[in-house]
């Protein structure tokens, strides 16, 4: 449109110049005022992600420990991802940052892995990492902490070791901004009801 009216201009200009720069000020003008709308309700509608409660869900779950016939009892904490802006999050990603790892983590919904759709006003549970059940503790091969893969928990999941863990989560989406919130993930032995997660700052 701007093309035009300053191909209308050039042409006017040797004709009439005052109406000419009036015309071509007027096209630069709508040009900025429709670019600045475009922002502005981008703005206002754009999906903006965070997380509803830094107290994370428990989930309880039954896994089959690898080569074995036996399952063990692990407590799954949840967070529950949700989306305050007008759109829907589109293509929704989770990413557990442990120092220089980087670890895609799962949708706890199997129908939304290994990318999920948080539509607006809405939240999506994400299972970040599971604590094995006091129940079985008595078992030294059975891992203590464990994180998923991007599809969920049936393949050989993370250990995620002992030592309490300082890390950051990172939620993505192919139309919004990143989230990144601070968590700290503690030791088996300190465990309250299966809990494990506590969110530092998001």
């Amino acid at each position: 449109m701007l093309l035009i009216l300053s191909s209308i201009s050039i042409l006017l200009f040797a004709w009439r110049p005052s109406q000419a720069l009036a015309l071509f000020a007027g096209a630069v003008l709508a040009s900025s005022l429709g670019l600045y709308f475009k922002i502005y309700e981008e703005s206002i509608y754009a999906p903006r992600l965070d997380i509803s409660s830094k107290v994370p869900v428990i989930n309880d779950f039954d896994l089959r420990v690898p080569l074995t016939t036996i399952s063990a009892r692990y407590h799954c904490n949840v967070l529950m991802i949700r989306n305050t802006g007008l759109r829907a999050a589109e293509g929704c990603k989770a990413d557990l940052k442990i120092g220089e790892s980087l670890l895609r983590i799962c949708w706890t919904v199997p129908e939304e892995r290994p990318s999920a759709t948080i539509n607006a006003q809405s939240e999506e549970p994400l299972d970040v990492c599971a604590v094995l059940s006091k129940s079985n503790s008595q078992n030294p091969t059975l891992l203590r902490r464990i994180a998923p893969i991007e599809t969920g928990w049936k393949d050989p999941p993370r250990n995620l070791g002992q030592e309490e863990i300082k890390g950051e989560l990172i939620i993505s989406a192919k139309n919004a901004s990143p989230k990144i919130i601070r968590i700290k993930i503690l030791p088996f032995e300190k465990a309250l009801d299966g809990k494990v997660i506590l969110v530092i700052d998001k």
